[in-house]
């Protein structure tokens, strides 16, 4: 694939369809790459009496990877929070062109425009060599990708180890013929058994003279006076936002949700993908009575003015900007509280729970793994020349704790220093135009946008805890005896995915806007039973069955 064509395909994508960028890129341009990799090959032992064949070009352990200077074209998605001009600029790059051999030639899509422009270029079927990023509907596209069990077997034993050591992520990215078509990202901290954090700002609660509220009544009194009595304290009364929210993923209350979500938790609503489970039980949360209880207490905040209007419309950068500038009460995020609020105004925030629901009940969604984990995070097209080069370099940041450290957290000096105990500290200034340590990571290394592999165990061994590790921590004890059951990891069955991921394009439209306009109009009986109505006729049934036989199969004996 040539990069004027890749480049004129996803711009004109982009104009017919209002994206924000373009990409480009080249990849290799054979077509089946398990018989094309190079003419003639080497044979090796492969220490079980069989002979596996070694291109030429690669060397199949050491560096460099290479015996000749090759390119590999690298699409990846761009992190919100990444600061950097190109990521030629990451020293993990850099060292990582030098120490292999091989030609790094990334095409970075922004996070805003990842999953149209994926969606172009995977139609077009001229990929790059590798994707760097979660592909929706990845099931539909396997005639793209390489089947890697072999080549992680031949070429991968860090990343074979790290299997025998987690077979339940192996079986996590494991498809229905048995292959893997992708390398998983996963970073293992500690404090990921829940899927948000909520804070609210204890310096606003002490100038109106409230605590931190426990329910629904009281969650009002605070935010109606974050509201009106000049809380955040610089003579203005109108700037406050006491909450917000984004649109863009807030409704199908995935792990990546930004603050609608805790109005569901505060309701009862415990979903991800609308779907939730009570007593091995699995139900489609939308047609649920919490449900409207919580589209009635939204709406009781919106018509009195404590929800930010924009929150429907906002992308997750216009929300971080607000929370950022001071201007938030209360706030969400999946991960670190100052990724929102930022690193200077971190102190000023408080964990809290969500509210009690109509029962007294409190309930915090769970994650089914105690960490970050995408199991197609890295795939490798079958037009690639160079395969085992590709999974080599994806194994050579795995299998060096300093190449490791450099591509999933950054440089010593710019994102941490070490203490006399030869420790890992997490920076707390930051250069200009910075406010947060997801900045610098993500700027300074591919961090969350990358592939790699960090363990707990290498995390708790080699890092101090920075006060906003302390601060998830509190929030892991403090949300823990609430947890609700989560939906185990895993790949269904091909024929249900494809079936699932149509049914939730159209349920996801009609659930976004029908929320949106339920919290802002209010709902009454007959606009409820309407609602039902639709749901049946979006055969919601088959979309709860589906979830429930996959439940029975994969949860946890």
């Amino acid at each position: 694939m040539k990069t004027k064509k890749l480049l004129a395909l996803v711009l004109a994508s982009a104009m017919m369809l209002g994206a924000l960028t373009a990409c480009g890129g080249e990849s290799g341009s054979s077509n089946n790459a398990g018989a094309n990799t190079a003419a003639s090959t080497a044979k090796t032992d492969d220490g079980a009496g069989a002979a596996a064949e070694t291109p030429s070009y690669v060397n199949k352990t050491g560096l460099p990877i290479v015996n000749e200077p090759i390119t590999l074209t690298i699409m990846i998605n761009k992190n919100v929070s990444d600061l950097s001009n190109s990521y030629q600029e990451k020293e993990c790059v850099q060292r990582a062109q030098t120490e292999t051999g091989i030609t790094l030639d990334f095409t970075e899509i922004s996070a805003a425009a990842w999953a149209e422009q994926v969606g172009v270029i995977m139609a077009s079927n001229e990929l790059p060599d590798v994707t760097v990023g979660t592909i929706a509907n990845f099931g539909k596209y396997l005639d793209s990708f390489m089947p890697l069990n072999d080549l992680i077997a031949e070429y991968a034993p860090a990343v074979t180890a790290f299997y025998e050591k987690r077979p339940d992520l192996r079986t996590a990215g494991t498809m229905e013929d048995g292959e893997m078509y992708s390398l998983p990202t996963f970073q293992q901290n500690g404090f990921y058994t829940h899927s948000n954090r909520y804070g609210i700002n204890k310096e606003w609660l002490e100038r109106v003279g409230k605590d931190i509220p426990t329910t629904q009544d009281e969650l009002f009194d605070v935010l109606m006076a974050f509201k009106e009595q000049d809380a955040n304290g610089n003579g203005d009364p109108n700037d406050e936002l006491p909450f917000s929210f984004t649109g863009n993923t807030a409704t199908a209350l995935d792990m990546n949700s930004y603050g609608l979500n805790f109005l569901m938790n505060s309701c009862g609503v415990h979903s991800m993908n609308y779907v939730e489970i009570e007593n091995d039980t699995v139900s489609f949360a939308p047609t649920n009575e919490e449900y409207r209880d919580f589209l009635t207490f939204a709406n009781k905040l919106y018509v009195n003015g404590l929800i930010d209007p924009d929150s429907f419309v906002q992308q997750t950068a216009d929300f971080l900007a607000k929370g950022t500038a001071g201007r938030i009460g209360v706030i969400a995020h999946h991960s670190y509280i100052d990724i929102v609020c930022g690193a200077d105004k971190m102190d000023q925030y408080v964990p809290m729970l969500p509210m009690q629901d109509k029962n007294g009940e409190i309930v915090v969604t769970g994650r089914p793994i105690d960490g970050d984990f995408w199991y197609n995070a890295y795939s490798i097209s079958r037009q690639s020349k160079y395969a085992e080069a590709a999974v080599r370099l994806y194994d050579y940041v795995q299998g060096d704790n300093e190449i490791l450290t450099l591509w999933s957290w950054g440089p010593e000096g710019k994102v941490y220093t070490v203490n006399d105990e030869g420790l890992k500290v997490k920076v707390t200034e930051f250069p200009e135009g910075m406010t947060n340590f997801a900045q610098a990571r993500q700027t300074f290394s591919a961090g969350m946008s990358g592939f790699w592999i960090y363990p707990k165990e290498q995390y708790i061994n080699t890092w101090v805890q920075q006060p906003r590790d302390e601060l998830m921590m509190e929030f892991e004890e403090l949300y823990t005896p609430y947890l609700c059951t989560p939906m185990p990891q895993g790949i269904d069955k091909q024929e249900v995915v494809e079936r699932r991921n149509d049914q939730f394009t159209e349920i996801n439209t009609y659930i976004q806007n029908f929320t949106a306009q339920s919290i802002m109009d209010g709902i009454d009986d007959a606009a409820w039973q309407k609602h039902l109505d639709t749901c049946k006729k979006l055969n919601v049934e088959q979309y709860v069955e589906d979830y429930q036989n996959f439940y029975n199969e994969k949860k946890a004996n």
